[in-house]
């Protein structure tokens, strides 16, 4: 993947871009893709406004749906990569916090 990254020049914008990176990828045959299904957001970061709009929306989905995005804890449990007894024990090990909370209410939920 390095070399690929070295290959890459800035785009107008004067950013790297990712979409340059896959399609190194692609032209080495080396990637697999799939399309996105409903419910699947991109979120450009690339500069602090963009990543201001991007922290926003993150925020206005999790309160409004209840849910946390981007939660690799619950991710695992519910692909059943991690049992209700080690989510457990990665809850109670963590300090205090909103995740935390929520963590609970998964780990409660089931």
């Amino acid at each position: 993947m390095l070399n690929y990254v070295k290959q890459l020049k800035k785009s107008d914008r004067g950013e790297y871009e990712i979409s340059d990176l896959n399609n190194l990828y692609l032209d080495k045959n080396n990637i697999s893709f799939s399309i996105l299904k409903r419910g699947y957001v991109w979120l450009d970061s690339g500069n602090p406004s963009s990543l201001t709009d991007a922290a926003n929306y993150i925020y206005a989905v999790e309160k409004r749906q209840g849910v946390k995005i981007g939660c690799p804890e619950e991710a695992a449990y519910n692909r059943k990569l991690i049992t209700k007894e080690q989510l457990e024990l990665i809850v109670r090990e963590m300090p205090n916090s909103d995740y935390r909370d929520y963590l609970m209410k998964v780990f409660d939920e089931d």
